[in-house]
């Protein structure tokens, strides 16, 4: 029954698949293999020009953290999509609505996320502002005016998968801060794994480090090859805030839904315990104080569950990632 449900899903969905996730199908191969074959192919390419033109290694070290920025940049909207695949497939199981309300919901946000005119506007508009910094701003870096060019090609596809996975990650944001509003969702503060809410949270922090990996990658490329400026340093502090923001906003809003199912859960109880306790004043009998004796345990079980969709340890990994390699980048500059 399962599998005939997934089956069913997998041809609803098929069509919103990612341009990213269409391209790697069509290379048959799996995750994450097509893209980083595409940018060995790239690599290559800028290989050669930097041979024939008699660039320095500096340059070919460049062109080397250009390809894997594509690939691991490519690869994260993949990634991001099997998060969101992995939640879709069971949606009509975690929402308090119909089956085809539920799969229109998603059905939407596939849309809007992965194939919206928006999601290419975003990566045309910051691929645009990439390329122009580029060939404006790192004149001096390039010996040879071809491979400058084909650098500025590699800069142009990385502000344009850039800008479509910014896009993404908005949409990721965007469908979690809906539950609860546009649909109504299964939630319980008892269940610690499975409810929707804990599913996004996690899905969102997955989405986060991932976030931060491109982003360390991006420094090193000023790191070891480009000289630092103050814009640039201004840019990676406000890409920084931007990703530790990008996790903690959304966590807040789940935090407030499930600390008002919790305050629910409370309330009920404290009604039960001052009932239970009513009939122990007017019958001190066993049964009676062993009821209210257990209504005070689960009032200690309740309260003792958390709040918040995440651990501690999950917040200090994403903070690390993000603010370590920040604050060598700064020591750099500095010195």
């Amino acid at each position: 029954m399962l599998g005939n449900k997934r089956t069913e899903y997998s041809k609803y969905k098929e069509s919103h698949d990612a341009w990213q996730t269409k391209t790697q199908m069509l290379i048959r191969l799996p995750f994450p293999l097509p893209w980083i074959i595409i940018a060995g192919i790239l690599f290559l390419i800028g290989w050669a020009l930097v041979f024939f033109s008699g660039e320095n290694s500096n340059t070919l070290r460049l062109l080397a953290l250009e390809s894997a920025l594509i690939a691991a940049i490519a690869n994260s909207v993949v990634f991001f999509e099997m998060l969101l695949d992995d939640i879709a497939s069971n949606v009509s199981t975690l929402l308090n609505e119909e089956e085809d309300r539920a799969k229109e919901w998603i059905s939407d946000w596939y849309q809007n996320i992965f194939w919206s005119r928006k999601n290419m506007l975003v990566g045309l508009f910051l691929g645009s502002i990439c390329f122009f910094l580029h060939v404006f701003v790192n004149i001096s870096v390039f010996h040879s005016m071809t491979v400058k060019i084909y650098s500025s090609f590699n800069i142009f596809v990385i502000g344009f998968l850039g800008g479509s996975m910014f896009w993404t990650m908005l949409g990721i944001a965007g469908l979690t801060n809906s539950l609860g509003k546009d649909v109504n969702i299964k939630a319980s503060i008892f269940d610690s794994k499975t409810s929707f809410l804990r599913l996004a949270s996690s899905m969102i922090w997955k989405v986060s480090l991932t976030a931060s990996s491109v982003y360390i990658l991006g420094i090193s490329m000023y790191f070891f090859c480009l000289q630092i400026n103050e814009y640039i340093l201004a840019i990676v502090m406000i890409f920084g805030a931007i990703i530790l923001l990008y996790y903690i906003l959304p966590q807040i809003n789940i935090h407030k839904t499930l600390l008002e199912i919790k305050h629910s859960k409370l309330q009920s109880l404290v009604k039960q315990i001052d009932l239970a306790f009513d009939n122990v004043a007017a019958q001190p009998t066993a049964e009676n104080i062993n009821q209210l004796r257990d209504l005070f345990h689960l009032q200690d079980i309740v309260n003792g569950k958390r709040s918040w969709a995440f651990g501690i340890g999950e917040l200090l990994k994403l903070i690390g990632s993000v603010l370590i390699p920040l604050l060598l980048f700064m020591c750099d500059y500095g010195n």
